[in-house]
C-alpha cells in the first residue's frame, strides 16, 4: 500500500440497498466483510485501499451505499483526513439498533475499547501522545467535526513501517508525523527532515482542532464500521489507544447481531 503511484478516485452515493462497490478497470468488486483486511495500517477490500476515510465521509453525510471508481488499488490519501472528499449531505447518519451487546477489547499496547448497546450513539476517544492525553467526544449529530482530523504516526512507527516495506509512497506531509525520536533510525529521519529530534510535532504543524489524534481515531472507527455494517450501531463506546484491528473485531461482533 501507499506505493506513491498517481491514482484517481470518484465516489457516487447510491440508493439504499445498492450496496457498497469498487469499480476498477476490468473489475467490479462488492465490498463484503469477508474481503476486508487491516494488516497494512489501513482498511482494504481485496487489496484496494485505504477505504476507511472515504467510507466515513459517505456515512457521516448520510449515505449507506455508494460506488467508488478508481484506476488503481492504491487509493489517494491526500492530507490524511476525510475533508478532501466533500461528500454532499444526503441525510442523517444512519443509526440502527442491533440488540444487546457488551464488548471489551484490548491490544498489545495496552489500548482498550469498550462498546455497549445504548439508545443512541456516543463515542469518547482518548489517545496518549508525547504532548499528553488527547480526548475527543461526539454523538451522531456532531460526528462531522472528525472529518478534518488528519492521520498521524509516531516517528518510531514510521521508521519501523518503512523498514518492512510499508508507506514507501507516503510523503511525511500526508498526515502528522510525531516525535520525539528515541531510536537511531528516528534520529536519522529527523536529520533528513531538518527537524529537532526532540520536537513533539515534526510535520503537519499545529493541530486543526483540539484532540486531533483522538478525533482521527473516531474517523477510522466510523469508516471501518461503515464498511462492515453500512450503518452505525446505537451504542456507547469508550476507547483509548486502539486502532483498526479492534474496530474490525467490533464490526465482526456486531455483524453477527445484525
Amino acid at each position: 500500500m501507499h506505493s506513491g503511484k498517481v491514482s484517481t478516485l470518484r465516489g457516487t452515493g447510491m440508493p439504499q440497498g445498492y450496496g457498497r462497490w469498487i469499480r476498477r478497470p476490468n473489475q467490479l468488486l462488492r465490498i463484503a466483510p469477508s474481503a476486508l483486511s487491516c494488516t497494512q495500517r489501513c482498511t482494504q477490500c481485496d487489496g484496494v485501499g485505504p477505504l476507511e476515510h472515504v467510507a466515513a465521509a459517505f456515512l457521516i453525510a448520510g449515505w449507506r451505499d455508494w460506488c467508488l471508481e478508481c484506476d488503481d488499488a492504491d487509493l489517494p490519501i491526500g492530507d490524511g483526513s476525510a475533508a478532501m472528499f466533500s461528500i454532499p449531505r444526503h441525510g442523517e447518519v444512519p443509526l440502527r439498533h442491533v440488540g444487546a451487546f457488551d464488548v471489551h477489547l484490548i491490544n498489545d499496547r495496552g489500548g482498550t475499547l469498550w462498546a455497549r448497546s445504548a439508545a443512541s450513539f456516543h463515542v469518547r476517544s482518548e489517545w496518549a501522545t508525547p504532548m499528553g492525553l488527547e480526548v475527543w467526544e461526539a454523538g451522531a449529530s456532531s460526528l462531522s467535526a472528525c472529518l478534518k482530523a488528519r492521520t498521524f504516526i509516531s516517528s518510531e512507527d514510521y521508521c519501523q513501517a518503512r523498514l518492512i516495506g510499508m508507506l514507501r509512497g507516503c510523503g511525511v506531509g500526508q498526515g502528522r508525523l510525531l516525535g520525539p525520536a528515541t531510536s537511531a533510525d528516528a534520529m536519522e529521519l529527523a536529520r533528513e527532515l531538518g527537524v529537532d529530534p526532540a520536537q513533539e510535532v515534526w510535520t503537519g504543524g499545529a493541530a486543526r482542532m483540539n484532540g486531533e489524534c483522538a478525533a482521527h481515531k473516531v474517523l477510522d472507527l466510523v469508516g471501518d464500521l461503515a464498511l462492515w455494517l453500512g450503518f452505525l450501531p446505537c451504542m456507547e463506546i469508550e476507547m483509548r489507544n486502539v486502532g483498526h484491528a479492534q474496530f474490525h473485531a467490533l464490526g465482526r461482533r456486531l455483524l453477527s447481531l445484525s
